[in-house]
């Protein structure tokens, strides 16, 4: 019995010793690939992983009882961290992005997944991290916002002084010539902003930003947009902006105005001369209703069927007459899903074709503060703005532009050539805004503004950004930073005159 006993206990022994081999090799194999650590309360490190230590360069001696925040990247990480702290004290768990240092000096992006761990007296004891290597992702999108930039600074003088040409040439002829130019422009402009889209879609980097906006205002500001191109072929435009969108909502209005972009210039391109458009706008139990409706070609059932793929549009013949990627209307359907919407279409070839699209949107409670404003076209030929403005702005050409268009708004402007400049020149009493570049030479937009904050607190002018860099995420990041408004080049003239209005109507 009792040998029998023993034979029991030494199988119980080896299944132990197997299953613990298992797990540790188990560990082993997640240590190897899995960048994680641990840290306490304080951020001080209290584990990390083999994958942790073969990315970042240290060994584990050098990085256990050191802070976490000394192998973050610059001082804006070392803030995300003490904000990192803050609001795991109230949920249990981060998840974004961060820049980190190896021991070369060389920098990488992960995205990390942060959890407060507790102890039996559900006190938080410290915290967990998860992360996966993002740095080929980072590079690329860098590359994709130098492109726009880059792309998008040419196109801004182009079209700005193609748009003043036609405004104060007299020749018919040459009015024509600047109108068209400008046209081609803004088709270029289209096909740069669907392709860095596109490349998002792929990557599954499409991200929606929410904020607080007005959405009869905004509504009503971009109708305007198309007033011009419904002249040049002689269309009738209709918009209904039910009253139910008086009122402040919370979510990407950017994004939104894209999708109703997007559709009515797909409209506006394949209705024939001397038709109709109409834009329709409804708000119904927490759901925004977005119509388009025209009685251009329309299509069959079997390219309403595919008409939603990139690239895809009716047949080569419809490419070539109306010119186009294909890229819009799939555009158009990511936006829809990513915000949880649907989108609709009624076509009939030869009768026309109807967008309807549906996306959640929630009302916000409060109506304070809330101003309904007139077309923004209009307001301009009764209100010349009025001040004194500092445009800080490194490229002449954009110094021209920019100087002729304030001037048709009333105002008037000194030029600074980069941050530093704009610094020295800066006096609360003398400019009633600054108009701020961001990259720049000596000091860029955002330095500057930090600054001139810093220096004259409570006193400082309002600061708007009018930059080049458009890309997902970049509004939101001039105006966390402290920006009073985003103007993004190409300049929309009409844009402009908005964001100015806000602070310089007498």
């Amino acid at each position: 019995m009792i040998r029998l006993n023993q034979k029991k206990d030494k199988l119980m022994l080896k299944q132990s010793r197997t299953a613990q081999e298992k797990l540790n090799k188990s560990l082993n194999i997640l240590s190897e690939n899995v960048i994680s650590s641990s840290c306490n309360r304080d951020g001080i490190i209290t584990e990390v992983s083999v994958a942790y230590c073969n990315i970042s360069g240290y060994k584990k001696e050098n990085l256990i009882g050191k802070s976490y925040k000394g192998y973050l990247h610059l001082d804006d990480n070392k803030c995300i961290m003490d904000e990192v702290l803050d609001v795991l004290k109230i949920t249990n768990i981060w998840i974004g992005e961060l820049e980190k240092q190896k021991k070369n000096g060389k920098l990488y992006w992960v995205r990390s997944s942060i959890i407060a761990t507790y102890n039996n007296k559900k006190e938080i004891v410290g915290y967990t991290s998860i992360e996966h290597d993002i740095t080929a992702e980072k590079s690329k999108e860098k590359f994709m916002a130098n492109m726009s930039h880059e792309l998008r600074t040419p196109l801004n003088s182009i079209i700005g002084f193609s748009a003043l040409l036609q405004k104060k040439l007299e020749n018919k002829k040459y009015k024509d010539f600047a109108h068209k130019i400008q046209g081609s422009s803004k088709s270029l402009l289209a096909l740069i902003n669907d392709i860095l889209d596109l490349s998002k879609i792929k990557d599954s980097s499409f991200t929606i930003e929410p904020y607080s906006f007005n959405a009869y205002n905004e509504i009503l500001s971009i109708t305007h947009h198309f007033v011009g191109l419904s002249t040049s072929k002689h269309l009738v435009f209709h918009h209904t902006i039910d009253t139910s969108l008086q009122n402040n909502f919370f979510g990407d209005w950017q994004r939104i105005s894209q999708i109703i972009l997007n559709l009515i210039s797909n409209a506006v391109k394949f209705t024939p001369n001397e038709g109709e458009i109409t834009l329709d706008v409804t708000y119904v139990n927490t759901i925004l209703i977005i119509k388009v409706i025209d009685n251009g070609i329309g299509m069959n059932k079997e390219t309403q069927d595919r008409i939603f793929q990139p690239f895809e549009q009716a047949d080569n013949s419809i490419s070539r007459k109306y010119g186009g990627t294909g890229l819009g209307l799939s555009i158009t359907q990511s936006l829809v899903d990513l915000m949880g919407g649907k989108i609709e279409l009624e076509s009939k070839e030869g009768k026309g074709s109807t967008f309807s699209v549906k996306i959640p949107l929630k009302k916000l409670e409060s109506t304070q503060g809330i101003k309904i404003v007139k077309d923004f076209k209009e307001e301009k030929k009764e209100n010349s703005l009025q001040g004194h403005i500092l445009v800080v702005e490194d490229n002449r050409t954009n110094q021209i532009l920019v100087e002729m268009l304030l001037e048709d708004f009333g105002l008037t402007c000194d030029m600074a050539n980069d941050g530093l400049e704009a610094i020295d020149m800066y006096k609360p009493h003398k400019y009633n805004l600054v108009l701020m570049d961001e990259n720049m030479p000596n000091m860029n937009g955002l330095e500057a503004m930090k600054v001139l904050r810093k220096k004259y607190k409570d006193s400082c002018s309002p600061i708007i950004s009018l930059t080049a860099n458009a890309m997902a995420g970049d509004r939101d990041r001039f105006l966390k930073a402290g920006m009073d408004g985003y103007v993004v080049k190409p300049i929309d003239e009409d844009d402009l005159y908005h964001t100015l209005a806000k602070y310089l109507l007498p």
